[in-house]
């Protein structure tokens, strides 16, 4: 039986573009207040020194939303599957639960009998995992013998 896991790193990778920026932000908002003290005192300098600061704002911004969307992944073992999205904490589907696999573009539409669950792949962003993400998915639906619902055109009728 098939038995992988693709783990998804993008949020701990940006993190460190955003911190780096607000330790520079904040490395020169110290050196201009030091330099400069008089920038302290009011008006329209004060308001402009403060709009330099945005970086360190969207840093703690950034953290918090990475805490919450990190870490993701989807695992495959012998009679279940396992994933972390943005949309799901820690999730397990046992196999003989399933009724139906939807694979979409970016969506992995999976169909309970008590929910359905739309698993987001478009964090994925290595095109090779990606791939492995619907080959695994395929696998089970062939195995499972689901059928996905039939896909209606727009215009036919």
């Amino acid at each position: 039986m098939l038995e992988d896991r693709i783990e998804n790193y993008r949020f701990e990778k940006n993190i460190k573009f955003f911190k780096w920026g607000a330790i520079i932000t904040l490395l020169l908002a110290v050196f201009k207040v030091a330099f400069t003290p008089d920038i302290l005192d009011g008006g329209g300098k004060m308001a402009d020194f403060l709009l330099t600061l945005i970086p360190i704002g969207l840093f703690f911004q950034y953290r918090s939303a990475a805490k919450k969307w990190g870490g993701q992944f989807i695992e495959w073992k012998e009679n279940e599957i396992s994933f972390k999205s943005r949309k799901y904490n820690l999730t397990t589907i046992h196999l003989s639960n399933i009724e139906s696999i939807d694979i979409r573009l970016d969506v992995i539409e999976i169909r309970t009998s008590e929910q359905k669950l739309d698993i987001n792949i478009e964090d994925y962003t290595k095109y090779e995992d990606r791939i492995r993400v619907k080959d695994n998915f395929k696998k089970i639906k062939e195995k499972l013998g689901t059928s996905s619902p039939t896909q209606k055109w727009p215009f036919s009728s």
